[in-house]
């Protein structure tokens, strides 16, 4: 699948796009790509999109993403340990104090359609 920069164009003025009582939302479209690789493409367009809402490392944020970005399971001799291209390329870009919300972990989508 291709990798687009329209899904992840993330701001309005260099602004998260919603902000409640002191709490800046970062909506971040992480449904498409693998979770245990990643490409160079891929880290590249998802820091750079990160990286355009200049963030102000003293806020909150909370990060609201498709994919969840830690978990871990076993499944049929299979590590799953979370989205590997999120925990790369949002390492030291998000401030401390960043809540992560994701939708859900893929690997659980795959044990229920394949019982």
């Amino acid at each position: 699948m291709g990798l687009s920069s329209k899904c992840t164009k993330l701001h309005r003025d260099g602004k998260p796009f919603l902000t409640l009582k002191g709490v800046n939302y970062i909506i971040f479209d992480s449904s498409y790509g693998e979770d245990s690789s990643t490409s160079d493409a891929q880290l590249a367009l998802y820091k750079a999109a990160i990286e355009e809402l200049q963030l102000d490392k003293n806020l909150t944020y909370v990060l609201l993403t498709h994919r969840a970005m830690w978990t871990y399971n076993k499944m049929k001799s299979k590590y799953y340990y979370g989205n590997l291209t999120q925990q790369i390329a949002f390492k030291d870009l998000l401030p401390s104090n960043t809540l992560f919300m994701a939708g859900h972990a893929h690997y659980l989508q795959h044990w229920i359609c394949t019982k």
